[in-house]
């Protein structure tokens, strides 16, 4: 399957890799926090959001990306992290423009390691609850589409990953599962 965007649950990924016993001693080491968090329904109160964007020769229309996705609104905390997999110097020159955004992190790959080796080192030492993978040429014009997506998480525990409705921009809905 390929998808342009979507949102996991991110113990659902430990489960899946059966790595329960992991999640479960990252949430006591959190030990305060967490019991805030975490309810017996798995409701998070302010889930904390990692949004991925991976580069591969498409930096212009990844700023553009960005200013979008920092204009989501709603009751969640963000970590952005931006990698770039096209070890070009122009590629990297561009995205160095995404230092001007807030708790971005931008990190520059001197190999490319392909899209899940590099979106696993993105991924590393995060504490959030969900993950949100996002494809460059991806733009979010509803300031509600990432509530939107937690909500339903929110409302559906057995739910592990959501992949909405992709529309062109011309209107049309794309088929975005190949």
């Amino acid at each position: 399957f390929k998808f342009s965007y979507l949102l996991i649950r991110y113990p659902y990924l430990f489960k899946t890799l059966k790595k329960l016993k992991t999640y479960k001693k990252n949430i006591t080491r959190h030990n305060s926090e967490a019991a805030l968090k975490i309810q017996d329904s798995q409701k998070v109160l302010r889930p904390k959001v990692l949004l991925m964007v991976l580069n591969f020769f498409k930096a212009k229309r990844v700023l553009e990306n960005i200013a979008d996705l920092y204009k989501q609104q709603g009751e969640f905390e963000l970590e952005i992290v931006v990698g770039d997999n096209s070890c070009n110097a122009e590629q990297a020159q561009i995205l160095q423009g995404l230092k001007s955004y807030p708790g971005l992190k931008l990190k520059i790959f001197k190999k490319n390691w392909g899209y899940i080796k590099a979106h696993n080192l993105m991924a590393q030492n995060t504490d959030a609850d969900y993950v949100f993978t996002v494809n460059p040429d991806i733009l979010l014009k509803d300031p509600q589409t990432l509530q939107k997506m937690l909500d339903y998480m929110q409302a559906n525990p057995d739910c592990g990953v959501v992949a909405p409705k992709q529309v062109d921009d011309d209107g049309s809905i794309t088929m975005s599962v190949r």
